[in-house]
């Protein structure tokens, strides 16, 4: 299985602190490391990644990555006492 990032779901997310519902404030350190990685995927895409045989496991390894994150994200805010 592929590992997009090395870092655990509690040290990605606070990168991040909540202000209001809908806005984040991030550090500048982190935003100019979003942008890079954001330019560096669209590259990819443009060559063609997508038709690379190991994406679906990527993709698989990123969607399980999301769901964690939201899980976290749930648990954080005061959801269910887990």
């Amino acid at each position: 299985m592929y590992k997009w990032d090395t870092r655990s779901e509690g040290e990605m997310m606070r990168k991040f602190t909540l202000v209001l519902d809908n806005e984040m404030v991030l550090s500048k350190e982190r935003y100019e490391e979003l942008r890079k990685k954001e330019s560096f995927l669209s590259a990819l895409d443009g060559a063609g990644v997508d038709n690379w045989e190991g994406y679906p496991y990527a993709q698989e390894s990123y969607d399980d990555f999301l769901a964690r994150a939201d899980d976290y994200q749930k648990q954080t805010e005061g959801g269910s006492g887990a």
